[in-house]
């Protein structure tokens, strides 16, 4: 199984993250992060020598960045967890959030339906937060 995990630099994905190496350790995580104010690489330190671990460091409304990496990579699963959620920085700048929240998590999606459409075994899939709750982080 190969896992994309956006926003996996920050507090939330980089645990889950940890959690799906340490319980699932013959899957490949790639973690699509661009580093904002939320994500920092050292959290992701104890996983970087991992063969099984990637870190690819671009945003998820670069949509030729998140194309190619899905070339490469061939996911079976994206989650989800690239996200502006600072109430003062929307105020400042609500574009960012538009941009992220919305436009990020539609290339995200209308790219894994692009390759995991009708042409192949795999259906599209979405999967919500609540469908990880019998995850538990340390």
């Amino acid at each position: 199984m190969t896992i994309i995990v956006t926003g996996g630099a920050g507090f939330i994905g980089s645990n889950f993250i940890f959690h799906m190496l340490n319980k699932y350790p013959d899957y490949r995580i790639i973690c699509l992060d661009c580093l904002t104010y939320a994500g920092n690489l050292s959290t992701l330190e104890p996983v970087m020598s991992n063969p099984n671990f990637r870190f690819v460091k671009e945003s998820i409304t670069d949509r030729e960045a998140v194309y190619k990496l899905f070339e490469e990579e061939h996911p079976d699963m994206v989650v989800n967890f690239a996200a502006e959620s600072h109430v003062d920085r929307s105020i400042e700048n609500p574009e960012v959030f538009l941009d992220t929240n919305i436009k990020g998590t539609a290339v995200c999606r209308n790219t894994h339906a692009f390759y995991s459409g009708p042409s192949t075994a795999t259906p599209y899939q979405t999967s919500h937060l609540s469908d990880f709750a019998h995850v538990h982080f340390p």
